[in-house]
């Protein structure tokens, strides 16, 4: 971790107001402008401003960036403060019709933050507590004003509300087309609506999973995003303040239990390590011996950090999660290889050229074509093509070995 990436995380821990946080020094140009770079990479920005606000500047670049920094953390406080209110809405709609539906993050993990609207969220995620009901819910959503339906599949549909609330509504429990950590998921007996729970929260009225149940969801979202381009540091600060506040209400030794089932208990204690050691998460009484996991814990928040929010860090990390879902996918017996880089599988091949999907045949075409507008895309010529295929084989290959750490390319 370099020092600007030191201070990143001293601020966040200053936002976050835990036990170890202290007073930052005066920062240096450089430090501003990479310290911003990550907050606005991990979506983290309207969080540290309250950490940033009051650091003096002394240059007028400084200055200049953070009345940026301010003003980006006004206008998406003011963005989420509309989205919250037309969740509020829309639940309302849903009761009115008899419609049961859960929410999942976003507010029900943004209501323990110092500052809950700081907490941005990209989509609401709304999961049917009955199947019977998806047709109803559908027309419901397209008949709210102003909403547009971005998508519907089988299992999820997703819905863009006056250009601004983005919801995805989940029709069944996670199955396989959400990746292989939530079809076991979906098969571990959680999320049952009977232990779903009704709870006020930042004064909407809405339904919520067991917190157990909760906490396991949250361990398979980062690992599903891991094995794929990544996860950023906000997943795990959602995870220990989730955690932290919930203590007295998961079951630990079932959290165990099915995550060890599915592969995730090594991951799941290594990301604990990392809310132990850099959010002072003391109020848990670890049962593992900790030092165990001192090493993978660096390595691990060493990929989260260089990742962003979601792996979108830069476009070889990008890359890179094609290489890392494929062996994943293969288990141990499989390495990761540039040729299903370069040649996905057909039912990816098919989602991105549809004449690929009525023509089978055409494959072949469809890979002459991708390789033809990636090299438009990117604007680079062969050599720079090569130079870029070199660094995200090198990228796959250090998270790849970190999945094996993690034992996580065992058979599942």
């Amino acid at each position: 971790m370099n020092a600007e990436t030191l201070l990143f995380m001293q601020l966040l821990c200053k936002a976050l107001k835990t036990k170890s946080s202290v007073d930052t020094p005066v920062l240096t140009d450089e430090a501003w402008k990479e310290i911003f770079k990550l907050a606005l990479m991990h979506n983290l920005a309207p969080t540290m401003y309250a950490a940033v606000k009051d650091i003096p500047t002394e240059t007028e670049m400084q200055q200049l960036l953070k009345s940026q920094w301010k003003t980006q953390a006004q206008l998406q406080c003011v963005r989420q403060s509309i989205v919250y209110e037309t969740l509020k809405d829309v639940l309302q709609a849903f009761k009115e019709k008899n419609i049961n539906v859960a929410v999942l993050k976003g507010p029900s993990l943004a209501q323990y933050y110092p500052e809950a609207i700081a907490r941005v969220s990209g989509d609401i995620d709304l999961y049917l507590l009955n199947i019977a009901d998806a047709d109803a819910a559908h027309k419901l959503m397209i008949n709210v004003p102003n909403t547009i339906c971005d998508s519907k599949e089988v299992d999820t549909a997703s819905y863009t509300i006056n250009e601004l609330t983005h919801i995805e509504l989940h029709f069944t429990a996670f199955v396989e087309e959400k990746g292989k950590f939530f079809e076991l998921f979906s098969k571990s007996g959680v999320f049952e609506p009977n232990s779903m729970r009704k709870e006020n929260i930042l004064d909407i009225e809405m339904t919520v999973p067991d917190p157990t149940d909760m906490l396991i969801y949250l361990v398979c979202h980062m690992a599903q995003h891991f094995v794929g381009s990544g996860f950023g540091i906000r997943h795990i600060v959602d995870f220990w303040l989730f955690f932290k506040n919930n203590l007295d209400k998961i079951e630990l030794k079932t959290v165990e239990r099915i995550l060890n089932s599915m592969h995730l208990l090594e991951f799941y204690r290594t990301c604990l390590v990392i809310a132990i050691k850099q959010f002072d998460f003391t109020e848990f009484d670890v049962d593992f011996n900790v030092e165990r996991y001192n090493s993978r814990a660096e390595e691990l928040l060493d990929d989260i950090l260089s990742a962003g929010v979601f792996g979108y860090a830069d476009n070889e990390r990008t890359q890179s999660g094609a290489i890392v879902q494929n062996a994943f996918e293969g288990g141990n017996e499989k390495s990761a290889s540039m040729l299903r880089k370069l040649f996905p599988k057909y039912k990816t091949m098919a989602k991105h050229f549809p004449y690929c999907k009525k023509y089978p045949i055409l494959l072949p075409v469809a890979y002459v074509d991708r390789f033809i507008k990636y090299r438009k895309n990117s604007g680079q010529n062969i050599s720079e093509m090569a130079k870029t295929a070199s660094k995200v084989a090198d990228i796959s290959e250090q998270r790849i070995n970190l999945l094996k750490k993690l034992d996580m390319l065992n058979d599942k």
